[in-house]
């Protein structure tokens, strides 16, 4: 069972029957545990410093740091190097600009100013070049390339790239060969057609050089693709068809009978895990029989 305990009244008049200019504070459930344990105050922690105030850096604005840049970029302000923490240097240093720092703002301006949408580009694809000529990271890179920036690769793409220029070597070397091989076949028709006289005469490649060429080129005029298929391929079957000859086995049954030392042994139906090849002919005998029984009880004329 919970032990309730009154709590003790110290002090009720300062809590109760208030002037409205004072704000009753809730009171505490427990007593402090310095008092509890007679034990003396703890000492004052040593104050904290006060924090760098980061709108300093805006000098009081509250606008959005990623926003101020792109607008400083627009004004062609040079973008200030080292971390982003509103830190600034002294005067003395910031006024020491150098010649080199002024002429390389111009350049970004020149190009700021270049940045015009093309007749016929779409808008997207305008608005990803602006985005990758801005000096800013995070932003979208989608879009085509802008020409003389490094493009940035994945290791999945490198290895891709690197695959289709294989294939491109493999498909340049396939196409030189097959022009050297026309190249001689054409030769060869002309050096024939003037042994016999101005007549044109083409023969067939052949030996390895007329499967390359099967296997590279197309089929010829006279070769139908389909013939294989037509062969293979029953035509359709009608309802009231008759059959005009018995199939044609184009697979040549096994042999049912084992030959071993001029003795036929029939085992086909018979597994070879069963064990010798005698074993396998007494089950097959059996099997056999018991077929022959089965039949005849079917057609009724007795056996078991």
């Amino acid at each position: 069972m919970p032990h309730k305990h009154k709590r003790k009244r110290d002090g009720d008049d300062k809590h109760f029957d208030l002037p409205p200019s004072k704000v009753a504070k809730p009171l505490n459930a427990y007593e402090k545990i310095e008092k509890k344990h007679h034990k003396g105050a703890k000492p004052k922690s040593q104050p904290q410093k006060p924090r760098r105030s980061i709108s300093g850096s805006y000098e009081g604005d509250d606008t959005p740091r990623a926003f101020a840049r792109l607008v400083a970029v627009q004004d062609g302000k040079r973008q200030r190097s080292g971390l982003d923490d509103g830190a600034r240097k002294s005067k003395k240093k910031s006024r020491q600009t150098t010649e080199q720092e002024i002429t390389a703002s111009v350049p970004q301006l020149e190009f700021a100013e270049k940045l015009k949408i093309l007749p016929g580009e779409r808008l997207s694809e305008f608005a990803a070049r602006v985005n990758q000529s801005l000096p800013v990271g995070g932003l979208s890179r989608k879009g085509k390339a802008v020409e003389g920036e490094k493009q940035r690769q994945t290791k999945t793409e490198k290895r891709l790239h690197r695959m289709y220029a294989e294939w491109r070597e493999q498909d340049a070397k396939r196409k030189e060969k097959e022009e050297e091989f026309k190249e001689e076949q054409e030769e060869r028709d002309e050096e024939l057609q003037t042994e016999y006289g101005g007549q044109s005469i083409r023969l067939e490649p052949e030996g390895k050089k007329a499967k390359r060429k099967r296997m590279l080129t197309e089929a010829g005029d006279k070769e139908d693709p389909w013939a294989v298929l037509k062969t293979k391929r029953e035509a359709p079957k009608g309802l009231h068809d008759v059959v005009q000859a018995p199939p044609e086995l184009k697979v040549v049954p096994k042999e049912k009978f084992k030959v071993r030392d001029g003795a036929k042994i029939e085992v086909a139906n018979v597994p070879g895990k069963s064990g010798s090849l005698k074993r396998r002919e007494e089950l097959g005998e059996a099997r056999k029989e018991v077929i022959e029984r089965y039949r005849a009880m079917m057609k009724g004329k007795g056996g078991l």
